[in-house]
């Protein structure tokens, strides 16, 4: 057998799901390539010594861009937010959602947008979904949905929530 690793490699060319504490480190650009999918959710190994009542024996999965970070979604891709899973853009980070692409708040998931991050959705049928027990917490508002196809798709349930000085 054979094993590649690639350390310098942001393109994410198949669908993945993730867990931990993650971070995508500064001035790095990932790439999820066209009809696939990053999906954040609850770990199945445990990762605590001490039993919580939400979360049993398993942290949540946390995933940080930070300053000057950015993922690219390209056309059909998606970023899927789950079982008590954060994405949190922060100051100077940026998503960006190409044609099709979808970043999907489920049920116990949060998406935070710093003041300073900025959720990029120009492109045709670009969305944000925040489905039934999904969050998206606006600490800034910098959303540019420039397309008359680009939608933020507040579900039955879903709930979108601002800082107190966010107009």
């Amino acid at each position: 057998y054979s094993i590649s690793v690639k350390f310098n490699d942001w393109d994410l060319n198949e669908s993945k799901r993730w867990t931990g504490n993650l971070s995508l480190p500064e001035n790095k650009e990932l790439t999820v390539k066209s009809g696939n999918s990053i999906i954040l959710n609850k770990t199945g190994t445990p990762n605590r010594r001490e039993s919580d009542p939400v979360h049993g024996l398993y942290n949540p999965t946390k995933l940080r861009l930070l300053n000057n970070s950015s993922i690219l979604l390209e056309s059909n891709a998606s970023i899927i937010v789950e079982e008590y899973s954060l994405l949190q853009i922060q100051t100077g980070a940026d998503i960006e959602l190409g044609n099709g692409a979808e970043i999907i708040i489920q049920e116990d998931g949060v998406v935070i947008l710093e003041d300073g991050g900025l959720i990029k959705a120009t492109s045709a049928n670009a969305k944000i979904i925040i489905e039934n027990g999904g969050t998206l917490q606006l600490n800034g508002n910098n959303i540019q949905l420039n397309n008359l196809s680009a939608v933020i798709d507040l579900r039955n349930g879903g709930t979108i929530k601002t800082a107190d000085d966010v107009d």
